[in-house]
């Protein structure tokens, strides 16, 4: 599979020469970014800190998805996943704002994503009756109510040319991580192709299990070849 790559051209200037002294001319190189697998905005406002991966020495930082940066997210998608996804699911990550969906940049160049949608559910006890004969009145208890937060991941993924260094690793032990404790989730679950066996072992590694299989769960999803599974697996972790 072919991966986005940034490309440069050199232009040459030549130094005028004295009338009374000639020079040698010199050049200089100037690269030409390929704006189509740079970033599209560079805004300070979206970048974490930096984190160094020690065994690589690599700056690796974080810059969030928003409206403007949008293209970038499509353009890597195209790399990364099988899937052709629709206008609906990058609406739904605009939606959920660029906190939790994430461009992972490796020295300053958009190759990973994250993007994960926090879920909550509550759940109430039906108000329990007592009737006291003394008084002859009934008393309603308070209705208790209990708030569960779980994060969905909707998408995860590295370039072929830059996986094997970390970076994976990374976003399930610092991102994913710091998501659950922030917003005390409880659950954490995704959904993977079923004969994605590569990413089945990846989340097995961070304690993910098989919850049930969904049978043409991606029915109506756009994978450029008929004959690619449609079911997936449901997987989960519990915190």
């Amino acid at each position: 599979m072919s991966t986005a790559t940034t490309t440069a051209t050199a232009t040459t200037t030549t130094t005028p020469t004295t009338p009374t002294t000639p020079t040698t001319p010199t050049t200089t190189t100037t690269p030409i970014v390929n704006n189509a697998c740079n970033l599209i905005d560079h805004r300070a406002l979206y970048f974490s800190k930096h984190t160094t991966l020690k065994s690589l020495n690599h700056k690796i930082r974080y810059m969030g998805i928003i409206d403007k940066n949008l293209e970038q997210l499509k353009i890597l998608n195209k790399y990364i996943f099988p899937i052709q996804y629709r206008d609906k699911v990058y609406n739904q990550i605009l939606k959920n704002g660029p906190e939790m969906n994430i461009y992972i940049l490796f020295n300053d160049i958009p190759v990973g994503i994250c993007c994960c949608r926090l879920e909550t559910q509550s759940s109430s006890t039906q108000p329990t009756t007592t009737t006291t004969s003394l008084q002859n009145n009934t008393e309603n208890n308070t209705e208790n109510t209990t708030t569960t937060n779980k994060l969905y991941i909707m998408l995860i993924g590295v370039l072929p040319k830059y996986r094997k260094l970390g970076l994976g690793n990374l976003i399930m032990n610092e991102k994913i991580e710091e998501w659950c404790k922030k917003f005390n989730v409880k659950t954490c679950y995704l959904h993977v192709q079923c004969t994605n066996e590569s990413a089945i072992k990846f989340y097995e590694k961070y304690n993910f299990k098989i919850v049930k299989t969904l049978e043409n769960y991606y029915e109506n999803d756009n994978f450029g070849n008929e004959d690619a599974c449609r079911d997936c697996y449901l997987m989960e972790k519990e915190y």
